[in-house]
């Protein structure tokens, strides 16, 4: 953060006032404002500068994550970048990334919402498959043979529920596999050559839900390396460590069941680079990657959990929203990268001793205005008092 931009608002102010366009500098200003007769014109009001709204969105054409900017005025309504909408089905010719048909959901948060915060802010587009179908991308190498057990099943409308039965389209002419939902063993398919395939699941029941990996972290992961990519649709459950190498992440909104389906969202995913939390999930879980460099967290989330964002060396600015209650221990255990927590919600969230565990005194923790002295005299933030800031000092 800088205050240039103030100083020059409160001179520019000053200079008004008097009637002159002479140099002053910052130590002088209590003099200067004293000098300022009385009756002197009113200055006309400054303009501040526009909140930068970061739009995370994937491309019509390839499919991929996309990045913009977009100035927001104060008070206004930022309008999307004009190519985001459905996405058409999309195959390389070199068959290396290909994307089903896509349906645009909508955002994460509202721009009005967002109008405080005058730095970049990800707002994250939320798309989910036009077919209802999971879709999971693989790479089959040399390396790991042709034989691969998948860790999915499916289950009653929360994980726990008795089982249902699961369909699994190979997509490759083998005949779909449809049986028992507990399949917590994995099932077992051969692929007749390597190379990029993929696969779509979906629990039978129409309210079931998608289970993504095995019961425990040994028996987590869903092909092991094989998998890097993924479009998720309603009803889906991700149990820990089951996308341990993906590297970008759709994951479709349903006030419905996604709530339920992103109970233990965290802890699934190592090396995503962007990643866009629906709105509608309200707990994350434990996790964390260096890679990760944009986030964008809903304005239905409740809940952060342990490790949540350990060791995310490539993130420096996370917003939380004003939904946020609680902040587990150790969340931002190795916080090195970090430069701007924001924090929107108005009563400080409940943290313990080690939530900002090891994080650097030149992390700066931006909150509400009217709230900046009951987040430095709540519990557990207190030692954090001299990194609390007002939200309207935060400039990009």
């Amino acid at each position: 953060m800088t205050l240039a931009p103030l100083f020059t608002d409160i001179a520019d102010a000053i200079r008004f006032k008097k009637g002159t366009s002479a140099q002053i500098a910052a130590s002088d200003f209590p003099q200067e404002i004293l000098s300022i007769p009385t009756g002197s014109p009113t200055p006309p009001p400054i303009t501040r500068k526009m909140p930068i709204i970061t739009w995370l969105y994937r491309d019509t054409v390839t499919g991929e994550y996309k990045v913009t900017r977009t100035n927001v005025p104060k008070g206004g309504t930022a309008s999307p970048p004009s190519d985001v909408g459905d996405v058409q089905e999309n195959k390389g010719t070199d068959g290396l990334y290909w994307n089903p048909a896509l349906t645009f959901e909508g955002w994460n948060h509202s721009s009005t919402a967002m109008q405080n915060i005058q730095t970049d802010m990800c707002i994250g587009a939320d798309y989910v498959p036009a077919d209802g179908w999971n879709y999971f991308y693989l790479r089959i190498n040399p390396k790991d043979g042709l034989t691969h057990m998948v860790f999915l099943s499916a289950s009653g409308t929360l994980p726990g529920d008795p089982p249902v039965e699961i369909t699994i389209d190979w997509m490759d002419g083998t005949p779909n596999y449809v049986g028992a939902g507990d399949t917590d063993n994995g099932i077992s398919k051969t692929w007749s050559s390597y190379g990029i395939k993929t696969i779509r699941a979906k629990a039978t029941s129409a309210t079931g839900s998608l289970l993504v990996g095995g019961k425990t972290d040994t028996t987590g992961y869903l092909l092991n390396q094989m998998l890097f990519s993924l479009f998720l649709a309603t009803r889906v459950h991700l149990r820990q460590r089951s996308l341990v190498y993906i590297t970008d992440i759709s994951i479709a909104r349903n006030s419905q069941n996604l709530a339920a389906a992103l109970q233990t969202f965290g802890g699934t995913v190592t090396f995503y680079r962007i990643l866009v939390i629906p709105l509608g999930a309200t707990i994350l879980d434990e996790g964390g990657n260096y890679t990760i460099q944009h986030l964008s967290l809903p304005s239905t989330l409740t809940q952060i959990r342990y490790t949540s964002f350990q060791s995310c060396y490539s993130l420096d600015t996370i917003t939380f929203p004003a939904t946020l209650a609680t902040l587990a221990a150790g969340v931002f255990m190795y916080p090195y990268g970090f430069k701007n927590l924001i924090f929107l919600r108005a009563t400080p969230p409940s943290i313990t001793s080690t939530t900002f565990q090891y994080m650097r005194n030149y992390t700066r923790i931006y909150v509400p205005d009217a709230n900046v002295n009951a987040y430095k005299t709540a519990t557990n933030w207190t030692a954090y008092a001299t990194q609390i800031f007002p939200l309207s000092e935060l400039i990009a």
